[in-house]
C-alpha cells in the first residue's frame, strides 16, 4: 500500500473538478468539430490538479468507447457530455438529488432513444451510397469507387483501404474473406512500420486440434521451407513452446510462418473454417475424422492468394476460377479493396484516413440506418416528446437532456462564426429534416443535401455521454496523491 499522503475532496467541490477536467477536454475537440471547426487548434492538456485529471481520464474513457462502438462520433458525444454535466450539476447545486437525477435524466435519454428510431431511415440505393459517400469526403472519384466497393460486396462482404504505388485511386474486387483475430504475435510481422504480416501464395493449414509438440508438424514445416513459400497455421490452440519455436524459425528466416488460434470452436466458426477450406483448396486437418496432423502430408495445405495480418484481423484474397459447386459456395465472400493514391505520402496518409472514416459512417449507416445530420436529430427526437406526459422528476430531468441536446447544434453553428441563437430560433419550427448546413451556411433539408449521421453512431454518443454524466453526478468522494508543494506548505 501507498504510504503517500492522500488529498480528498468532496461532494460539490469534487463534481466540479470532475466537470473542469471534462471541459478542458471537450474544449479542446469542440474547436475541430465539423466542417469549419478550426482544424489544428486543439492542445496537449497538461492539468496539475490531479483531481481534475480525474475528469479529463472519464472523458477520454468515454470518447475512447465511443469511438470503439460506432467509428466516429466521438466530438458529438464529448460535448453531449460536457452539457450534461454543466446542466445536471445546476440542478444538484440547486438541492436535486444526485441519485434522482441520474435515473431522471436516464428515463429522458430513453425517451429519447425510441423517438430516434421513429427518425431514423434505411439506405436503399447504391446512389445513394455515393451521394453520402460524397458528402463524407468531398471527392467524387473517391465517392464513386466508395459506391461500387459496397454495390459489390453487399452487406456480408468486406471492404479494407490501402495505399497506392501511384497517384490514381481504383478499387479492386476480389473473392476473401476477414476473420476477427489476427497474429498470436508480433514477431510474425513482415512489415515492422505497419506492424502486419503480408505474403502471396501462402501455403494453409487449418486444423481443429490443438498443437502441442512441433514433431507433429516439422514434416509439414520442412515440405513448405523447402518450396520456400509461407506458412499460415490456423489452429484450436497452439502450445507456447511451440509458438516460441515458430517465432524463432521465422526470425531466422529457415521457415516463413505465421500462426492465428480460433477463438471458439462452436458451429458458426467450424462453418468458417470449412469456407475458407472450400475458399482455399485445403483439408481440414479434424478430430471428428480422426485425422492426426503427424499422419498430414503436403496434399492437406490450401494456398492463399494474397494474406494480409494484423493484430486484430485476418484478410485471405483468393480470386482463382473454381467448379460450379465451389463457387456457388464462396460466391459470398466479397472483398474490396480500395486503393488510395495522392501525390504526396501526406496527402495520401489524409486522403487514407479520410476513406476509413466515410467507410465507418456508411457501415453504420447501412446498419441501423440514418438520421438527419447537423445535430439536428437531438432537437427533432426532443420535440417529439410530449411534455404534458411527463411528471414533476420527469420534466426536471428531461430539461437536463434536452438543453445538452441543443449543444451540439450550437458548437457546429458557433464554429461558423454564427450566432446560434438566432438560427436555433429559426430551425426549431421547421420540418424533421430541416436544419443548418454548415457547408452552405443556410438553413435547409438536410437529408436532401446527405447532410447524415448514423442512427447508430448518433444513439451511441448519446448513451455513453448519459453513462458517464451519471457517475460524475453521484461522486461524493475523489481520492489523490499529495503533491510536493502541498506536502511542504504544510
Amino acid at each position: 500500500m501507498s504510504s503517500t499522503p492522500k488529498k480528498l475532496i468532496f461532494a460539490e467541490k469534487a463534481r466540479c473538478k470532475l466537470q473542469k477536467g471534462v471541459e478542458k477536454f471537450t474544449d479542446a475537440i469542440a474547436l475541430d468539430f465539423g466542417p469549419k471547426g478550426k482544424k489544428g487548434r486543439a492542445k496537449k492538456i497538461d492539468l496539475k490538479d490531479p483531481h481534475m485529471k480525474m475528469g479529463v481520464l472519464m472523458a477520454k474513457e468515454t470518447a475512447r468507447r465511443i469511438k470503439e462502438r460506432s467509428g466516429g462520433g466521438v466530438a458529438t458525444g464529448m460535448i453531449l457530455l460536457r452539457s450534461l454535466v454543466k446542466e445536471g450539476l445546476k440542478k444538484i447545486a440547486s438541492g436535486v438529488n444526485p441519485e434522482r437525477l441520474k435515473q431522471e435524466v436516464e428515463k429522458g435519454v430513453q425517451k429519447l432513444l425510441c423517438t430516434m428510431d421513429h427518425l431514423s431511415m434505411p439506405v436503399q440505393e447504391s446512389t445513394s451510397i455515393e451521394r453520402i459517400a460524397m458528402n463524407l469526403c468531398q471527392d467524387k472519384e473517391v465517392a464513386h469507387l466508395i459506391s461500387k466497393a459496397f454495390e459489390w460486396v453487399g452487406k456480408s462482404g468486406v471492404i479494407t483501404v490501402e495505399e497506392s504505388e501511384g497517384s490514381t485511386s481504383d478499387v479492386e474486387m476480389v473473392k476473401g474473406v476477414q476473420l476477427g483475430f489476427g497474429y498470436l504475435s508480433p514477431y510474425f510481422c513482415t512489415n515492422s512500420e505497419k506492424m502486419v504480416f503480408e505474403g502471396k501464395k501462402v501455403a494453409l493449414l487449418i486444423t481443429d486440434r490443438k498443437i502441442l509438440a512441433i514433431q507433429e508438424i516439422l514434416p509439414l514445416l520442412q515440405a513448405v521451407s523447402y518450396r520456400e513459400t509461407s506458412l499460415l497455421i490456423i489452429a484450436k490452440e497452439i502450445d507456447k513452446d511451440i509458438l516460441s519455436t515458430l517465432i524463432l524459425s521465422k526470425l531466422h528466416n529457415s521457415v516463413k510462418v505465421v500462426a492465428i488460434e480460433v477463438p471458439s470452436l462452436d458451429n458458426q466458426a467450424k462453418g468458417l473454417l470449412e469456407e475458407i477450406a472450400t475458399l482455399t483448396g485445403a483439408s481440414i486437418v479434424c478430430k471428428k475424422k480422426g485425422m492426426r496432423l503427424k499422419d498430414a502430408g503436403i496434399e492437406v495445405l490450401g494456398q492463399i492468394e494474397r494474406l494480409k495480418i494484423d493484430k486484430h484481423s485476418t484478410m485471405i484474397i483468393d480470386n482463382r476460377s473454381r467448379k460450379k459447386d465451389e463457387k456457388e459456395r464462396v460466391d459470398k465472400w466479397k472483398v474490396a479493396i480500395i486503393h488510395v493514391g495522392a501525390l504526396t505520402k501526406s496527402e495520401m496518409h489524409q486522403k487514407k484516413q479520410t476513406v476509413e472514416k466515410s467507410l465507418n459512417t456508411l457501415y453504420a449507416v447501412q446498419e441501423k440506418g440514418f438520421v438527419p445530420g447537423g445535430g439536428i436529430a437531438f432537437l427533432r427526437a426532443c420535440q417529439m416528446v410530449d411534455p404534458t406526459t411527463l411528471f414533476p422528476d420527469e420534466k426536471m430531468g428531461f430539461e437536463v437532456v434536452f438543453k445538452a441536446c441543443m449543444a451540439p447544434f450550437r458548437q457546429l453553428v458557433e464554429n461558423c462564426g454564427k450566432d446560434s441563437s438566432i438560427y436555433l430560433e429559426e430551425v426549431l419550427p421547421q420540418e424533421k429534416s430541416v436544419g443548418f448546413n454548415v457547408l452552405t451556411e443556410r438553413v435547409e433539408d438536410l437529408v436532401k443535401s446527405s447532410i447524415i449521421d448514423p442512427t447508430k453512431t448518433v444513439k451511441n454518443a448519446l448513451t455513453l455521454a448519459t453513462s458517464t454524466a451519471g457517475m460524475i453526478f453521484l461522486s461524493e468522494v475523489l481520492i489523490a496523491d499529495t503533491t510536493e508543494k502541498e506536502e511542504k506548505s504544510r
